[in-house]
């Protein structure tokens, strides 16, 4: 990405934060191909949104983070328990669809019968569990 694009991906993210309520919400962050990234809760949503884009932010994986957002959406409740709720319940819908994704995977490899004969190396072992967890 150039850096005129980045500019524009800021802009238009930044343009979204300002948008934002200070009230209790959800927020969920989006890559380029809109899979969500991240999901949160806030008191004040506008606050807690804007805090990622500061440029003071001195958390390597901030900084990766807010480098894979493409999109923000957000939800506006009445408390910040019910925040709470809301974010549990998106988490736990992306929890089980990684975990059909994987499932799946699993069992094509094994009808396949690559699973076994690659579990048994070591480095083998290691790449799948990274790709398994990353879907």
């Amino acid at each position: 990405m150039t850096k005129e694009e980045n500019e524009r991906r800021l802009a238009y993210l930044k343009g979204i934060v300002l948008s934002m309520p200070e009230k209790p919400g959800t927020y969920q962050y989006y890559d380029k191909d809109h899979n969500i990234i991240y999901v949160g809760k806030a008191k004040r949503l506008k606050s807690r949104v804007s805090s990622y884009f500061h440029k003071e932010v001195d958390r390597y994986k901030t900084k990766v983070l807010v480098s894979k957002i493409w999109d923000i959406s957000y939800s506006v409740v009445n408390t910040e328990e019910d925040a709470l709720l809301i974010e549990n319940q998106a988490i736990q819908a992306k929890i089980q669809r990684s975990t059909k994704r994987r499932q799946d995977l699993s069992k094509h490899l094994r009808n396949q019968g690559s699973l076994s004969s690659h579990l048994q190396d070591q480095n083998h072992q290691q790449t799948h569990r990274k790709l398994l967890w990353s879907l």
